[in-house]
Protein backbone atom coordinates (compact mmCIF):
# COMPACT_ATOMS: atom_id res chain seq x y z
CA UNK A 1 0.00 0.00 0.00
CA UNK A 2 2.77 2.44 0.93
CA UNK A 3 4.69 1.62 -2.24
CA UNK A 4 1.60 2.19 -4.38
CA UNK A 5 0.93 5.49 -2.60
CA UNK A 6 4.51 6.69 -3.20
CA UNK A 7 4.22 5.84 -6.89
CA UNK A 8 0.93 7.71 -7.06
CA UNK A 9 2.55 10.85 -5.66
CA UNK A 10 4.94 11.06 -8.62
CA UNK A 11 2.41 10.30 -11.36
CA UNK A 12 1.33 13.87 -11.99
CA UNK A 13 4.90 15.13 -12.25
CA UNK A 14 5.95 12.32 -14.58
CA UNK A 15 2.88 12.82 -16.76
CA UNK A 16 3.62 16.55 -16.98
CA UNK A 17 7.21 15.88 -18.03
CA UNK A 18 6.05 13.41 -20.69
CA UNK A 19 3.50 15.89 -22.06
CA UNK A 20 6.16 18.58 -22.20
CA UNK A 21 8.55 16.30 -24.10
CA UNK A 22 5.88 15.22 -26.59
CA UNK A 23 4.72 18.81 -27.11
CA UNK A 24 8.28 19.98 -27.78
CA UNK A 25 8.85 17.10 -30.18
CA UNK A 26 5.62 17.77 -32.04
CA UNK A 27 6.47 21.47 -32.26
CA UNK A 28 9.90 20.68 -33.67
CA UNK A 29 8.51 18.28 -36.28
CA UNK A 30 5.85 20.76 -37.35
CA UNK A 31 8.43 23.52 -37.64
CA UNK A 32 10.65 21.33 -39.81
CA UNK A 33 7.68 20.38 -41.95
CA UNK A 34 6.70 24.02 -42.45
CA UNK A 35 10.24 25.03 -43.33
CA UNK A 36 10.59 22.13 -45.77
CA UNK A 37 7.24 22.68 -47.50
CA UNK A 38 6.86 24.99 -50.49
CA UNK A 39 3.54 25.30 -52.31
CA UNK A 40 5.03 27.64 -54.90
CA UNK A 41 2.76 30.59 -54.10
CA UNK A 42 5.59 32.67 -52.70
CA UNK A 43 7.39 32.78 -56.05
CA UNK A 44 4.34 34.43 -57.68
CA UNK A 45 4.66 37.56 -55.56
CA UNK A 46 6.36 40.67 -56.81
CA UNK A 47 9.04 42.29 -54.69
CA UNK A 48 6.57 45.01 -53.66
CA UNK A 49 4.03 42.40 -52.58
CA UNK A 50 6.65 40.52 -50.60
CA UNK A 51 7.61 43.70 -48.75
CA UNK A 52 3.94 44.40 -48.04
CA UNK A 53 3.35 40.88 -46.69
CA UNK A 54 6.51 41.09 -44.62
CA UNK A 55 5.39 44.41 -43.11
CA UNK A 56 1.95 42.99 -42.36
CA UNK A 57 3.40 39.95 -40.61
CA UNK A 58 5.89 42.06 -38.66
CA UNK A 59 3.13 44.40 -37.49
CA UNK A 60 0.94 41.50 -36.36
CA UNK A 61 3.87 39.93 -34.50
CA UNK A 62 4.57 43.22 -32.74
CA UNK A 63 0.90 43.44 -31.73
CA UNK A 64 1.05 39.88 -30.42
CA UNK A 65 4.19 40.63 -28.42
CA UNK A 66 2.66 43.77 -26.90
CA UNK A 67 -0.54 41.94 -26.00
CA UNK A 68 1.36 39.06 -24.41
CA UNK A 69 3.51 41.49 -22.42
CA UNK A 70 0.36 43.23 -21.26
CA UNK A 71 -1.17 39.90 -20.24
CA UNK A 72 1.97 39.01 -18.29
CA UNK A 73 1.93 42.40 -16.55
CA UNK A 74 -1.73 42.02 -15.59
CA UNK A 75 -1.09 38.50 -14.31
CA UNK A 76 1.83 39.65 -12.15
CA UNK A 77 -0.18 42.58 -10.79
CA UNK A 78 -3.06 40.30 -9.86
CA UNK A 79 -0.64 37.91 -8.15
CA UNK A 80 0.95 40.76 -6.18
CA UNK A 81 -2.48 42.09 -5.21
CA UNK A 82 -3.51 38.61 -4.05
CA UNK A 83 -0.44 38.28 -1.83
CA UNK A 84 -0.87 41.80 -0.47
CA UNK A 85 -4.55 41.30 0.34
CA UNK A 86 -4.24 37.87 1.92
CA UNK A 87 -0.73 37.86 3.42
CA UNK A 88 1.18 41.13 3.69
CA UNK A 89 -1.69 43.32 4.88
CA UNK A 90 -2.40 40.85 7.69
CA UNK A 91 1.16 40.63 8.99
CA UNK A 92 0.91 43.51 11.44
CA UNK A 93 -2.17 42.13 13.17
CA UNK A 94 -0.90 38.57 13.62
CA UNK A 95 2.55 39.73 14.74
CA UNK A 96 1.00 41.95 17.40
CA UNK A 97 -1.12 39.00 18.50
CA UNK A 98 2.01 36.87 18.81
CA UNK A 99 3.71 39.62 20.84
CA UNK A 100 0.70 39.87 23.13
CA UNK A 101 0.72 36.12 23.81
CA UNK A 102 4.50 35.63 24.01
CA UNK A 103 4.99 36.50 27.68
CA UNK A 104 2.11 34.28 28.80
CA UNK A 105 3.41 31.42 26.68
CA UNK A 106 6.97 31.73 28.00
CA UNK A 107 5.80 32.03 31.61
CA UNK A 108 3.85 28.81 31.23
CA UNK A 109 7.04 26.91 30.31
CA UNK A 110 8.31 27.21 33.89
CA UNK A 111 4.98 26.53 35.58
CA UNK A 112 4.65 22.83 36.33
CA UNK A 113 1.05 23.36 37.44
CA UNK A 114 0.20 24.74 34.03
CA UNK A 115 1.81 22.11 31.82
CA UNK A 116 5.33 23.51 32.10
CA UNK A 117 8.62 21.64 31.95
CA UNK A 118 10.80 20.04 34.56
CA UNK A 119 14.00 21.96 35.26
CA UNK A 120 16.19 19.46 33.38
CA UNK A 121 13.92 19.53 30.34
CA UNK A 122 13.77 23.32 30.37
CA UNK A 123 17.56 23.53 30.54
CA UNK A 124 17.91 21.01 27.71
CA UNK A 125 15.55 23.11 25.60
CA UNK A 126 17.53 26.28 26.24
CA UNK A 127 20.82 24.55 25.43
CA UNK A 128 19.34 23.40 22.09
CA UNK A 129 17.85 26.71 20.95
CA UNK A 130 14.37 25.81 22.13
CA UNK A 131 14.07 22.42 20.41
CA UNK A 132 14.30 19.12 22.29
CA UNK A 133 12.79 15.65 22.18
CA UNK A 134 12.44 13.39 25.21
CA UNK A 135 10.18 10.61 26.38
CA UNK A 136 7.23 13.00 26.48
CA UNK A 137 7.66 13.83 22.80
CA UNK A 138 9.02 16.69 20.71
CA UNK A 139 9.11 20.20 22.14
CA UNK A 140 9.66 23.42 20.17
CA UNK A 141 9.50 26.68 22.09
CA UNK A 142 10.02 28.74 18.94
CA UNK A 143 7.06 27.09 17.26
CA UNK A 144 4.87 27.88 20.25
CA UNK A 145 5.82 31.54 20.00
CA UNK A 146 5.12 31.71 16.26
CA UNK A 147 1.91 29.69 16.46
CA UNK A 148 -0.32 32.82 16.64
CA UNK A 149 1.27 34.04 13.39
CA UNK A 150 0.89 30.71 11.59
CA UNK A 151 -2.68 30.19 12.79
CA UNK A 152 -3.62 33.79 12.11
CA UNK A 153 -2.47 33.55 8.50
CA UNK A 154 -3.61 29.96 7.87
CA UNK A 155 -6.94 30.63 6.15
CA UNK A 156 -5.71 33.48 3.97
CA UNK A 157 -2.48 31.59 3.27
CA UNK A 158 -4.45 28.62 1.93
CA UNK A 159 -6.78 30.92 0.01
CA UNK A 160 -3.90 32.74 -1.68
CA UNK A 161 -1.59 29.86 -2.55
CA UNK A 162 -3.96 26.92 -3.02
CA UNK A 163 -6.84 28.69 -4.76
CA UNK A 164 -6.33 32.27 -5.86
CA UNK A 165 -2.86 32.15 -7.45
CA UNK A 166 -3.54 28.95 -9.45
CA UNK A 167 -6.76 30.56 -10.72
CA UNK A 168 -4.85 33.67 -11.81
CA UNK A 169 -2.31 31.55 -13.69
CA UNK A 170 -5.00 29.48 -15.38
CA UNK A 171 -6.69 32.70 -16.49
CA UNK A 172 -3.38 33.89 -17.95
CA UNK A 173 -3.02 30.60 -19.83
CA UNK A 174 -6.48 30.99 -21.36
CA UNK A 175 -5.82 34.62 -22.27
CA UNK A 176 -2.52 33.74 -23.94
CA UNK A 177 -4.23 31.00 -25.92
CA UNK A 178 -6.88 33.48 -27.05
CA UNK A 179 -4.23 35.97 -28.19
CA UNK A 180 -2.48 33.29 -30.22
CA UNK A 181 -5.77 32.21 -31.79
CA UNK A 182 -6.57 35.78 -32.80
CA UNK A 183 -3.10 36.17 -34.30
CA UNK A 184 -3.50 32.93 -36.24
CA UNK A 185 -6.92 33.94 -37.56
CA UNK A 186 -5.53 37.26 -38.80
CA UNK A 187 -2.68 35.52 -40.63
CA UNK A 188 -5.06 32.88 -41.96
CA UNK A 189 -7.49 35.49 -43.28
CA UNK A 190 -4.68 37.43 -44.92
CA UNK A 191 -3.27 34.30 -46.54
CA UNK A 192 -6.67 33.30 -47.91
CA UNK A 193 -7.20 36.77 -49.33
CA UNK A 194 -3.78 36.91 -50.99
CA UNK A 195 -3.58 33.22 -51.88
CA UNK A 196 -0.16 32.95 -50.24
CA UNK A 197 1.03 30.07 -48.04
CA UNK A 198 -2.39 28.43 -47.91
CA UNK A 199 -0.88 24.94 -47.81
CA UNK A 200 0.96 25.71 -44.57
CA UNK A 201 -2.08 26.94 -42.65
CA UNK A 202 -3.07 23.44 -41.53
CA UNK A 203 0.36 22.84 -40.03
CA UNK A 204 0.26 26.25 -38.36
CA UNK A 205 -3.06 25.23 -36.85
CA UNK A 206 -1.34 22.18 -35.36
CA UNK A 207 1.25 24.48 -33.85
CA UNK A 208 -1.54 26.26 -31.99
CA UNK A 209 -2.36 23.06 -30.14
CA UNK A 210 1.30 22.65 -29.30
CA UNK A 211 1.51 26.15 -27.86
CA UNK A 212 -1.68 25.56 -25.91
CA UNK A 213 0.03 22.53 -24.37
CA UNK A 214 3.10 24.63 -23.61
CA UNK A 215 1.03 27.22 -21.77
CA UNK A 216 -0.72 24.49 -19.78
CA UNK A 217 2.59 22.88 -18.84
CA UNK A 218 4.05 26.25 -17.93
CA UNK A 219 1.09 26.98 -15.68
CA UNK A 220 1.47 23.59 -14.01
CA UNK A 221 5.18 24.14 -13.44
CA UNK A 222 4.65 27.59 -11.94
CA UNK A 223 1.93 26.27 -9.62
CA UNK A 224 4.29 23.51 -8.47
CA UNK A 225 7.02 26.09 -7.89
CA UNK A 226 4.62 28.29 -5.92
CA UNK A 227 3.53 25.34 -3.78
CA UNK A 228 7.12 24.43 -2.96
CA UNK A 229 8.06 28.05 -2.28
CA UNK A 230 5.08 28.66 0.00
CA UNK A 231 5.90 25.53 2.00
CA UNK A 232 9.46 26.77 2.42
CA UNK A 233 8.25 30.26 3.33
CA UNK A 234 5.84 28.87 5.92
CA UNK A 235 8.77 27.19 7.66
CA UNK A 236 10.80 30.40 7.86
CA UNK A 237 8.87 32.00 10.74
CA UNK A 238 10.20 29.67 13.43
CA UNK A 239 13.93 29.88 12.50
CA UNK A 240 13.75 33.70 12.64
CA UNK A 241 12.37 33.58 16.19
CA UNK A 242 15.00 30.98 17.16
CA UNK A 243 17.73 33.24 15.82
CA UNK A 244 16.52 36.25 17.81
CA UNK A 245 16.24 34.15 20.97
CA UNK A 246 19.68 32.54 20.70
CA UNK A 247 21.20 34.92 23.27
CA UNK A 248 18.32 34.57 25.78
CA UNK A 249 18.57 30.78 25.41
CA UNK A 250 22.29 30.92 26.21
CA UNK A 251 21.59 33.16 29.19
CA UNK A 252 18.91 30.83 30.55
CA UNK A 253 21.03 27.72 29.99
CA UNK A 254 23.84 29.29 32.04
CA UNK A 255 21.59 30.09 35.01
CA UNK A 256 22.40 28.26 38.26
CA UNK A 257 21.11 28.39 41.82
CA UNK A 258 17.80 27.89 43.55
CA UNK A 259 15.89 29.87 40.95
CA UNK A 260 13.50 32.77 41.18
CA UNK A 261 10.33 34.03 39.62
CA UNK A 262 11.09 35.70 36.32
CA UNK A 263 8.75 37.42 33.90
CA UNK A 264 10.31 37.45 30.43
CA UNK A 265 9.86 40.50 28.26
CA UNK A 266 9.55 39.66 24.57
CA UNK A 267 9.94 42.17 21.80
CA UNK A 268 9.82 41.16 18.17
CA UNK A 269 11.85 42.79 15.42
CA UNK A 270 9.98 45.00 13.03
Amino acid sequence: MLQAHCKKLTEEGRASNCRLFLTDMCQLLNSLSIWASDDGTGSNLTSTQRVAESCFLRARLQDLERNLEKAVGECLKEMRDTLAENIFENFEGVVQQAVAEATTTATRWGDRNNGGFYWATYKALCRRNGVFTNGAGAHDLNLQLTEPIIKGLANNWEKAFARRLPTVLQSFSRQSKSLLLNFHHEIETRSMQKGVGVAGLTMLGQQLRNYEGLFMNLTHQIVELINQSQRDANREFTPVVASWLSSPYEYCAAEVGQGKSYQPNFSYPE
